[in-house]
């Protein structure tokens, strides 16, 4: 009898190992997958900031994410670091790198994520073609859908706060639209003068005349010369391209050399409020940057609508549609 309680008392004692083993077995195992999730979750958070500009919009609708998408397209297009950059460094690219992590198990995220997370991976090496922006953005909206997929079914991340998403684009849905639209490539400006001003580019050399008196440009105006043209009731800018860039003339009460322009074969120029500023084309069927001529110096180039340049303001015209933009 005293070796069958003993027995009993040995065998409870070991049911009762085995069971507080196998109960910190399976919690340690619940930790476990919890630590993975929330692993998988930061995961996102750090792909996604990459991608869409911060990791804690997860609560945004899919157009809005295509929205910031083919603003941060335009960007990508618009800024020259980034189009000399090799293309695996440039966005979106640059962030497939960061798609490795996610590829995990569909225990640890309760649903097989890889076709979503296969998607961005080849649509983000893909999306960047300078020569075709309209192709471009429709490209960087086509992730917002496997973006928006894992948003919904990825772990919690980061606390949702809309405030910390940098400022968008006021006119990257101008700049859209422009692009989308059917246009004719941009022609020489030739606005006229007003008042007792005349230009007269048939003679040579050519003039610039204000109250009757002729005065020569500065530098002459090459021959067989196809210029750009603004002036108004006091002033006449005129410029030209000559070996890869554009040089002219401004004139008043004498006419003036302008500071080079390095810009694309398209280019029209406006006399707005006095100031001169110059619309030109990046390439056919590309981009369009606006400059302003400022202390004898052109400013940066800004990114622009496509069409035609208004010759009494800051204004890009096409398609029944004119566009504002600030003067740089």
């Amino acid at each position: 009898m005293r070796e069958r309680r003993a027995l009993v008392a040995a065998g409870t004692t070991t049911l009762g190992v085995v069971l507080i083993w196998a109960f910190a077995a399976l919690r340690q195992e619940g930790q476990t997958q919890e630590l993975a999730r929330q692993w998988v979750g930061q995961e996102w958070d750090i792909a996604r900031r990459c991608l869409v500009g911060t990791p804690i919009g997860r609560r945004d609708a899919e157009a809005q994410v295509a929205d910031r998408l083919a603003a941060l397209a335009l960007d990508a297009l618009a800024e020259p670091a980034s189009r000399d950059a090799p293309a695996s460094a440039r966005w979106p690219a640059r962030c497939a790198p960061r798609l490795v992590s996610l590829r995990v198990d569909a225990s640890v995220t309760g649903v097989d994520l890889s076709h979503h997370v296969g998607q961005i991976d080849a649509l983000a090496r893909h999306v960047l073609e300078p020569r075709d922006p309209a192709g471009t953005l429709a490209r960087a909206r086509a992730l917002a859908a496997p973006i928006h997929a894992l948003d919904l079914a990825m772990p919690p991340g980061a606390t949702h706060d809309p405030s910390a998403y940098p400022a968008p684009r006021a006119d990257a849905r101008a700049i859209e639209a422009s692009l989308a639209c059917a246009q004719e490539d941009a022609a020489p400006s030739t606005s006229p003068c007003g008042g007792e001003a005349r230009l007269d580019l048939e003679v040579t050399p050519a003039v610039w005349s204000r109250d009757g008196a002729p005065i020569p440009f500065d530098p002459p105006l090459p021959a067989g010369a196809t210029p750009s043209v603004a002036c108004d009731a006091e002033r006449a800018v005129v410029l030209w391209r000559v070996d890869g860039a554009w040089e002219g003339t401004r004139c008043e009460a004498t006419c003036a050399p302008l500071p080079p322009l390095p810009a694309g074969e398209a280019l029209e120029v406006a006399l707005v409020e006095g100031r001169v500023v110059v619309v030109a084309r990046e390439a056919p069927g590309g981009l369009s940057f606006a400059r302003a001529l400022r202390d004898e110096e052109w400013t940066d180039p800004v990114l622009v609508p496509r069409g035609r340049l208004a010759p009494d303001a800051p204004a890009i015209e096409a398609c029944g549609e004119r566009w504002t933009f600030a003067t740089p």
